[in-house]
């Protein structure tokens, strides 16, 4: 009887444990839900960043003001409808960021540093399908520049990794 017990401890402690690496993956310190892109530098090493989804016109509009700071290896993805050229602007941005223009075949063509508090317009010089927003200076000290590849991972396992493009 004793070691049926155990075994039942045992059991919900796993079972605790991974429900908890379930809910961190999917959600972000202030509960935002979280996306991994995996974004391929020009040494071809996989850099993940966990990203936030704009997707609507009330989060594109809003993006990362009035934050207060950004966890290393997170962002926000931008997702837009329509392949069009776009312009970012850091009103009421309270950090540094840095943002990559991306085509709709998920190659980065574009980043620009981007200065907190600032009304200048950061235009994309070609139109554009996704935006990636981070701190100032991650794609640099990632080796991401333009030519780099994006990913978006839609399902995650331990044995393969799903990419979807």
């Amino acid at each position: 009887m004793i070691h049926k017990i155990k075994f039942y401890c045992i059991l919900c402690v796993c079972l605790l444990i991974s429900l908890s690496f379930t809910a961190f993956d999917k959600l972000s310190a202030g509960g935002e839900p979280r996306t991994r892109v995996i974004v391929l530098n020009q040494e071809g090493a996989e850099i993940e960043i966990l990203c936030e989804i704009a997707d609507n016109v009330k989060e594109i509009t809003r993006g990362l003001m009035y934050r207060e700071s950004l966890a290393d290896n997170h962002g926000m993805l931008f997702i837009y409808n329509e392949l069009k050229r776009r312009r970012f602007w850091m009103r009421n941005t309270l950090i540094p960021l840095s943002v990559a223009f991306i085509g709709e075949d998920m190659t980065i063509f574009q980043i620009e540093a981007m200065a907190p508090k600032s009304d200048k317009l950061y235009p994309s010089k070609y139109p554009i399908k996704y935006a990636l927003e981070v701190n100032q200076g991650f794609f640099r000290k990632n080796l991401i520049k333009p030519g780099s590849r994006i990913f978006i991972q839609k399902n995650r396992s331990k044995t393969t990794l799903s990419l979807q493009k």
